[in-house]
């Protein structure tokens, strides 16, 4: 969660409502579809690339759709 926020300088709301199938590793971009000012495509540095990539490998679930999910939340994610 940080080194995303330290890296692409995203909103919390923003950080908290990426869906997995947002992240386009192959582009180099997150795909942030209810921004502040719209809908934008935010750069992946190398390093945050990576980050994920290894977060994901180790902490996400087959099936799963959030990048931070939440089984307490009605929607199954955080916000």
């Amino acid at each position: 969660f940080m080194t995303i926020g330290l890296e692409t300088s995203m909103r919390l709301m923003e950080i908290l409502s990426i869906r997995l199938c947002d992240i386009h590793f192959s582009h180099g971009f997150i795909h942030v579809p209810k921004a502040k000012a719209g809908e934008r495509q935010q750069p992946l540095s190398r390093r945050l690339a990576d980050v994920l990539q290894e977060y994901i490998g180790t902490w996400c679930e087959p099936g799963q759709v959030w990048l931070f999910p939440s089984k307490t939340s009605r929607t199954g994610h955080m916000v």
